[in-house]
């Protein structure tokens, strides 16, 4: 029995001390074995934390990317609803004459016949008072009551 408590003792550590009364006591604990474990312990919290914080998978990289997700679901969002536009505008064109009429009139300014087609340009000047219909600089066009 005793060479089986002693064979214990030397296996985890534990050694004699001598107490007041000159017997020796086995102590419970080796202190150096504890100072490896707590470091040991810290280097693995450590390394987690750095895992959690900062390396691939971290909290940021992942928000991130969830915001990226969030900007790419919005931009698919907005090409669905202009290709359904667009397969809207195709059906209409395919099925009806008036649909493509419309189109090319305002596309390449084509007219029917009998119409006339006006082309209005905007003035650059209109700020300075002028009327857009007035003859530029101040030259009489021959239509003023004026001039009757």
């Amino acid at each position: 029995m005793r060479a089986v408590t002693l064979s214990i003792r030397k296996e985890f550590g534990l050694r004699k001390e001598q107490s007041q009364s000159g017997q020796q006591q086995p102590t419970r604990y080796n202190f150096s074995l504890y100072r490896v474990l707590v470091v040991v312990l810290l280097l693995v919290l450590i390394g987690l934390q750095y895992r959690l914080w900062i390396a691939d998978g971290s909290m940021a990289q992942v928000h991130r990317l969830q915001q990226e997700k969030q900007a790419l679901q919005a931009t698919i969002d907005q090409a669905k609803t202009r290709n359904k536009a667009l397969a809207a505008e195709i059906e209409d064109l395919k099925s009806g004459k008036e649909a493509m009429a419309g189109r090319a009139r305002s596309d390449i300014g084509m007219t029917k016949e009998g119409e006339t087609f006006y082309f209005t340009v905007e003035s650059s000047d209109r700020g300075n008072g002028q009327r857009s219909d007035a003859p530029p600089d101040g030259q009489d066009d021959g239509q003023s009551p004026a001039n009757e």
